[in-house]
């Protein structure tokens, strides 16, 4: 599993909607997330498919923290949504259509993207 080897044994990964999935690293600073997070792209970039190798895998990563950018799990998640959103756009050379990627979220989020 990509995702698994590429984050430390205390994090935790999860499925979270379709092809998303969360990573809660605990205690960590934003320079170790970001480390975390390049290191979770190199895995995708290097994996292959048995079936077919010339396929090349994308990810987006959407990256939030407690307190820093919210304090409810909510507004952590819509925030880590919204910036992953952003992050694939930009990737695609678009610019963000919508606020935030789940609307339920949009009134917890101290985020804005402008």
């Amino acid at each position: 599993n990509v995702l698994r080897q590429s984050v430390r044994k205390a994090d935790a990964v999860g499925p979270y909607a379709g092809d998303e999935f969360v990573v809660l690293s605990h205690g960590s600073c934003k320079d170790e997330v970001s480390f975390i997070a390049n290191r979770i792209r190199k895995g995708f970039s290097a994996y292959r498919f048995k079936s077919d190798m010339s396929s090349l895998l994308n990810t987006s990563i959407g990256i939030s923290s407690y307190p820093d950018d919210a304090e409810d799990w909510r507004s952590i998640i819509a925030i880590a949504d919204r910036r992953m959103y952003s992050e694939k756009l930009e990737m695609k050379g678009s610019k963000p259509k919508r606020k935030y990627a789940d609307s339920r979220f949009a009134s917890d989020a101290k985020y804005e993207h402008n």
